[in-house]
């Protein structure tokens, strides 16, 4: 194919293949149209083949495909095998090389494994972007369901849908060692619409979290935190995030935040429990279009429930220790709808 296609995307991708070991029964033929280049056609049976790739660190081995090539166009069917210790199942898709590479009604499932991924990822700064902050990990991520299409080198204008789970990953930033270990998750993605439910996780740092939050608000809450059967569900038109963070002697705070948008995110409600010291629900009203914050607060809040929440050497701690003067003070709607206050 190099020979008979010089000069074209598809031979300079083909000349970055090496150590190629296989064998194929195939139909070529070559057709030389007045006036045009030679079309070069090829199909072939079901075989397997391994070999290397520049763009790819390890090995590939393919344990059954089907190739295609027509002009600028080829075609893989039924992949199974194993890419980069990613494996492949019943993967079919088409790859053109007219301008540039774009992929084509890609689908089929596969098995990623993080570790190597994210080191092969490093040299294609437009797709490990994608993961900012975190640039390692561990564990496996499973894809379900695939269909993708769009340029290879340009994640922004790929169509696609992805279905699948996570196993046990961990993730780190630049600077950190693994800022989240644990990591479950269930989602269904596609552009403008991500729905990650079963999310758990444990966290030792919340440095990662400054991507989102520039002010590093998560700062203020004291590690290492617990999250469970928490969701982020993300459309064009709102944002809704529900987290259950679990802390020492299984205290716990779920919030529940929507919005029209990720940089207007704003707290719905609140849910704290710390056994018989705490149980109370704060729920807020619509704060887009207010001057103040109006909530509805039901049950028993004991600030000593609030300091085993916060990080001590941050601001908002200092603010509660100002607030009740050091003291315990007791929060408590009663029965004819007043909010009482004690102080110990």
């Amino acid at each position: 194919l190099i020979s008979l296609l010089p000069g074209t995307t598809l031979s300079d991708e083909l000349a970055k293949v090496s150590q190629v070991d296989g064998r194929a029964s195939l139909n070529l033929s070559l057709n030389k149209p007045t006036n045009k280049d030679l079309e070069v056609y090829v199909k072939t049976e079901d075989f397997s083949v391994s070999g290397l790739y520049e763009r790819i660190p390890d090995r590939i081995l393919l344990d059954h495909v089907k190739f295609e090539y027509r002009p600028d166009i080829i075609s893989l069917a039924d992949v199974t095998g194993t890419i980069n210790k990613n494996s492949l199942k019943k993967v079919n898709l088409k790859v053109s090389f007219e301008n540039e590479i774009i992929i084509e009604n890609m689908t089929g499932q596969a098995t990623i494994q993080l570790e190597p991924t994210f080191m092969w990822l490093k040299q294609y700064p437009e797709i490990i972007d994608l993961t900012d902050p975190f640039v390692r990990g561990k564990g496996i991520l499973n894809l379900t369901g695939i269909t993708l299409n769009g340029p290879v080198f340009s994640p922004s204008k790929w169509d696609y849908y992805l279905k699948g789970d996570g196993k046990n990953i961990s993730l780190s930033t630049v600077d950190t060692a693994e800022v989240i270990t644990g990591l479950d998750l269930r989602y269904d993605l596609r552009p403008g619409s991500y729905k990650i439910n079963d999310i758990d996780f444990n966290t030792k740092n919340s440095n990662w979290l400054d991507v989102w939050l520039p002010e590093n608000n998560a700062g203020q809450i004291r590690m290492p935190v617990q999250v469970k059967n928490s969701s982020l569900k993300i459309s064009p038109e709102s944002v809704l995030i529900d987290l259950a963070m679990f802390f020492e002697d299984q205290k716990t705070i779920r919030s529940v935040f929507q919005s029209k948008s990720l940089d207007k995110i704003s707290v719905k409600q609140v849910r704290i429990n710390d056994g018989n010291l705490s149980n109370a629900t704060i729920n807020f009203s619509d704060q887009s279009d207010a001057e103040d914050t109006r909530f509805d607060f039901t049950g028993r809040l004991n600030t000593r429930t609030i300091q085993t929440f916060l990080n001590p050497e941050k601001e908002w701690y200092s603010r509660l220790e100002k607030l009740t003067y050091g003291k315990e003070m007791i929060v408590e709607k009663s029965d004819s709808d007043y909010i009482n206050v004690f102080t110990s």
